[in-house]
């Protein structure tokens, strides 16, 4: 309330207590529902880590990274996946606010400050996914994922009838055996 009263009091002057008292509700009616609407974004994105449980592949990722530092892979894939998540988590938000809310709310938060060890909150990456949010990629089309779709398919199925024809080697291995 104390918000709404300043931003009240910046406007004109308002001679009729009860106008103002009404003005002073509007506008802290206005500010609530900005931020509440800003505040549910966070939250939703907050909610979506959780759900996908990115902080144990975050984990497995900066594992790997620390474990075998001469391995510039595991460095490269640790920041990626982190991008990804967040994005990810992004993808989530913008399915219960609109875009531009999320994307205000990522401002807030990469502008108020960033703790130590706060996931993707600051710095270009943050840039990057506001920019993205508001200018959203291009939707495949139906042709195009079914293309890809196939390349996947074409591509796994191999592998898959190597793993199964090993699978069955060592099934009829091990039943001869015992």
């Amino acid at each position: 309330m104390a918000v709404a009263r300043s931003l009240a009091a910046a406007g004109p002057p308002v001679r009729d207590r009860r106008l103002a008292g009404l003005l002073a509700a509007a506008v802290a009616g206005r500010v609530a529902w900005a931020y509440g609407s800003v505040l549910a974004a966070v939250l939703a994105h907050e909610r979506a880590h959780l759900s996908g449980r990115h902080h144990i592949v975050l984990t497995l990722a900066v594992a790997l990274q620390r474990a075998f530092p001469a391995v510039g892979f595991f460095g490269i894939a640790a920041r990626q996946i982190a991008y990804l998540v967040e994005i990810a988590a992004d993808d989530a938000a913008v399915r219960q606010a609109p875009r531009l809310t999320v994307a205000s709310a990522l401002l807030a938060v990469a502008t108020a400050g960033v703790p130590v060890g706060a996931l993707g909150a600051g710095g270009s990456a943050a840039a990057q996914r506001i920019q993205r949010l508001i200018n959203p990629p291009p939707q495949p089309s139906r042709a195009g994922q079914a293309v890809t779709y196939a390349a996947l398919t074409a591509t796994a199925a191999p592998a898959v009838a190597a793993l199964a024809g090993a699978f069955a080697i060592i099934t009829r291995c091990l039943l001869a055996h015992f």
